[in-house]
């Protein structure tokens, strides 16, 4: 009974005497952090958030401690409560700028031109097997998300490790790769752990095995290459090549390159193909954008012409991109952050210490708030011209922002332009009817995105 009249004391404290009591959303959600952390593990965040932020306005109190905001004016960074030592964690002090200083050598636009024949080599592998297949059936149906994988985890592997991992020759996944999916999920749950570490070892009981061995087997496999990897010498390019010629790159930890390792097969790999499976299926829903961008890149004379310097003036792939981004976010609930000592002002609205606050990518993007016709697919928005607006186009932050921009957004950027543009230039693309309904998925911290299946005709 005393158990239950505390119980019964800490909801009407958060209902009623909490320092966020006053802000509006529903009350389950301020009782505590437990419906919030419910939601999450069930994968469905992002039409939740949604649905309060229709029902509700532009912030909500969407947990004891939390605020969720879709003003673009909320987009601050501040530290993270369970931060590790990686670029994506760190806060933005003396230690994220010793990190960072160490790795953007690796990441820089002179790094990006040396490694675009890695780049050119996993795209040209692409184009063939997507070609071998249909000249042996032309009926092939393709799953996009996995050939996008296939992809950008064989140019991320051998950028990183120097290391190819097999996957367009194999055509399916290898067990290192199949295990950071399960990473990810495993993430979503743990983070209960680390929020209420008192709950941690029912957690480590009730997490399924599987997806517990896939976070082990994720940072052990990265682990591994990374010892393989400093322990040969090479003057390739490759990330690690780069890093270690660095002065500064003696003051990170083995652990620091372990964590950074896994981090960049997760950011610099998955992320990307989220993006790239969006795009094409957002295009394929909408025949006439797809036409107008099949123009602009078929313009052009020969394939070799679509190289960095050409397909970062091509207007209109930049603005299917940047709309691509905004509709289907490849982070779309958003990365909380705690409010420092002293509180914080957060889109007009106070914030005292402790609270934790974050701009779900999809909700923001997706609010009349934000954008004009905000369901609709219009890479026109991107583009010079009133039409479309008022357009709050800096609340879309798909590599977030300041210190905590994403270090290999160049990197990023050169891909999808590159390996959108060249399978554009290949291949004609129909959606296949299982993959309508393609965007109702599930979502732990990234999509668990469904199979895209598509029919592809050779035009060259």
């Amino acid at each position: 009974m005393q158990l239950v009249g505390l119980g019964m004391l800490y909801i009407t404290y958060n209902v009623l005497f909490h320092p966020l009591a006053h802000f509006p959303g529903p009350k389950y959600a301020a009782c505590s952090d437990i419906p919030f952390m419910a939601i999450q593990t069930s994968g469905d965040m992002v039409p939740w958030l949604v649905s309060l932020h229709n029902t509700y306005g532009s912030v909500v109190r969407v947990g004891a401690t939390r605020l969720s905001f879709i003003d673009g004016q909320a987009l601050v960074y501040g530290p993270d409560p369970n931060g590790h030592r990686n670029l994506l964690t760190t806060i933005p002090d003396a230690e994220h700028s010793q990190l960072r200083k160490v790795f953007s050598p690796a990441f820089s636009e002179r790094s990006l031109q040396a490694q675009s024949p890695l780049i050119s080599k996993y795209v040209d592998q692409l184009i063939e097997s997507i070609s071998r297949d249909i000249k042996t059936n032309p009926q092939t149906m393709f799953d996009m998300v996995k050939l996008y994988n296939f992809t950008t985890f064989a140019i991320m592997a051998e950028l990183a490790f120097g290391e190819p991992l097999g996957l367009l020759a194999s055509s399916s996944y290898s067990e290192w790769v199949g295990n950071i999916f399960g990473n990810l999920k495993a993430n979503a749950i743990a983070q209960i752990g680390r929020e209420w570490p008192w709950l941690g070892n029912l957690v480590q009981i009730v997490a399924p095995h599987h997806l517990k061995k896939a976070s082990e087997l994720h940072f052990a496999h990265a682990s591994e290459r990374v010892d393989r990897r400093i322990n040969t010498t090479k003057e390739d390019g490759d990330i690690w090549s780069l890093v270690l010629s660095q002065p500064d790159s003696r003051q990170i930890t083995k652990g620091d390159m372990y964590t950074n390792s896994s981090l960049f097969m997760v950011a610099g790999s998955e992320t990307i193909a989220t993006i790239l499976s969006g795009v094409t299926y957002l295009l394929l829903k909408n025949p006439n954008k797809l036409a107008r961008l099949v123009t602009e890149i078929r313009q052009v004379e020969s394939e070799k012409e679509l190289a960095i310097q050409r397909l970062s003036k091509m207007a209109y792939l930049t603005a299917v991109l940047n709309e691509a981004l905004r509709w289907y976010p490849p982070v779309p609930v958003g990365v909380w952050r705690e409010v420092s000592e002293g509180g914080a002002t957060v889109a007009g609205h106070w914030v005292p210490v402790r609270t934790r606050v974050s701009v779900p990518q999809f909700a923001a993007n997706h609010s009349s708030h934000n954008f004009k016709d905000p369901e609709a697919f219009v890479p026109e928005r991107w583009l010079p011209g009133p039409e479309f607006e008022p357009n709050t186009k800096d609340v879309v932050q798909g590599f977030s922002l300041g210190p905590w921009n994403c270090i290999g957004m160049n990197l990023a950027w050169h891909e999808m332009r590159y390996i959108l543009a060249r399978t554009l230039w290949h291949f004609n693309l129909f959606l296949c009817a299982e993959s309508t309904n393609w965007t109702k998925q599930k979502t732990y911290i990234l999509w668990e995105k469904l199979p895209l299946m598509v029919l592809m005709e050779p035009i060259r």
